[in-house]
């Protein structure tokens, strides 16, 4: 069967729905005029379905990552009067320590920068931290930055928000499909070619459209090998754990915010801990690049690696404890698609390719790093609209991925020369 659209998005995850969303809800829409497909069952279950769901504006130390950070942010506190749906947002706050004299001067630029954005940033000295958070071992501080707005939501929530509101308006769903084929129409657009699991059953369409939208997450580089272009952004992972710890206190319940470590070679630098109901999520140590083939996002993690867990927790929260380390399993390893670190600021690859002719209209949405959760609202606006008004947003114009001169490969496989942005 030949379906005709105005535009295809590829990926049913966080980014994904929220363009789906966002160009439902767009004056110019009519039923019909947007499929989605995703390959699982369900909507959300790549990477978003491992995300902490953080909203955290610490140690973003680019204008342009802020103004990212505080956009969406800025949609998420809407969500209920944009789609409908109820969002729960914790507003915890986010305590950055700093455990050297180097890392306490790039919390005080920091928070001097968020602040002339309009984010309430405030830096704490160890006696402040002591005195405000008693629970927290302040021994090692040099600082402290604080973010008392920021928090956490309920992943699940946004995305089915997301899907309930495309789907009452018109967005054409397709889950368990996944592309077979992406190939550009020497009149324009594309014709993506798809095959879809119904029960037993294994149906082939094509669907013609003016756009393409590459939201496939861990999956975006094989996307965008369809039509030919290798993008800068690989697979990292962190170990999370869910745990419950015990001995806080009342105050260190009622208070808890989200705690990050920030310290050059400190054992426990970039490890992080906040509340999950009666429970505390975990991440031990900066992330890694990820080696081998993507088959499940939920993986196990190795028995051994509670032990750093249960050291980070009694490091800097003395008395407290770890409730059966034995008895927790390692729930999940987090998986983020990141731009190369010599990309973007970190940023997202964000946007079309403009002047090349077979990839015109042909739109990444990727490459989010582990803060796609946060950016999505923003995002997910920025690609409608220039979907449905041809607008250019500043941020993607910033992080463009034909300004970071993404090397192209013909359909031949031979290399063609570098976009110049």
């Amino acid at each position: 069967m030949i379906n005709r659209a105005k535009a295809v998005i590829i990926g049913g995850g966080i980014a994904g729905t929220s363009v789906a969303a966002n160009m439902a809800k767009h004056r110019k829409f009519e039923p019909g005029d947007v499929f989605l497909v995703e390959a699982h069952q369900g909507y959300g279950q790549g990477t978003t379905s491992i995300a902490a769901g953080m909203f955290s504006n610490t140690m973003m130390d680019s204008e342009n990552l802020i103004r990212l950070n505080k956009g969406g942010m800025e949609g998420a506190l809407k969500f209920k009067e944009t789609f409908g749906s109820d969002l729960y947002f914790k507003r915890c706050g986010n305590l950055l320590l700093a455990l050297t004299d180097e890392d306490a001067f790039k919390c005080e630029k920091q928070a001097e920068l968020q602040n002339r954005y309009g984010i309430d940033t405030q830096i704490l000295t160890r006696r402040e931290v002591e005195e405000q958070f008693p629970f927290i071992n302040a021994t090692e501080i040099k600082a402290a930055m604080y973010c008392g707005n920021d928090g956490y939501i309920d992943v699940r929530e946004m995305v089915d928000g997301y899907v309930r509101y495309a789907k009452q308006r018109g967005v054409t769903m397709r889950p368990h499909t996944w592309v077979d084929g992406i190939e550009p129409i020497d009149s324009g657009g594309f014709a993506v070619s798809i095959k879809s699991k119904i029960g037993e059953r294994i149906d082939e369409d094509m669907i013609l459209t003016e756009k393409v939208v590459n939201a496939a997450g861990a999956l975006a580089p094989e996307v965008s090998g369809w039509v030919g272009v290798q993008l800068p952004i690989d697979l990292w992972t962190r170990d999370i754990w869910s745990v419950r710890v015990n001995n806080l206190g009342s105050r260190g319940r009622e208070l808890f915010p989200l705690v990050a470590i920030e310290g050059k070679g400190h054992q426990h630098q970039h490890s992080y801990i906040r509340r999950d109901g009666d429970r505390f999520l975990v991440g031990v140590g900066p992330m890694r690049k990820f080696e081998g083939e993507i088959t499940d996002f939920n993986m196990q993690v190795p028995p051994e690696g509670g032990e750093e867990v249960g050291k980070f927790v009694e490091n800097f929260f003395p008395g407290a404890e770890i409730e059966n380390m034995n008895g927790h399993a390692a729930i999940r390893a987090h998986a983020a698609v990141r731009a190369h670190p010599t990309t973007n600021e970190g940023g997202p690859l964000l946007g079309p390719y403009q002047e090349e002719k077979n990839l015109k209209g042909f739109i990444e949405c990727n490459g989010m790093g582990g803060h796609g959760i946060q950016w999505a609202p923003k995002i997910g606006e920025d690609v409608a609209d220039f979907i449905m008004e041809g607008k250019i947003s500043g941020e993607m114009e910033i992080f463009s991925p034909v300004k970071e001169a993404i090397p192209l490969i013909n359909f031949e496989g031979k290399q063609r020369s570098h976009i110049e942005g």
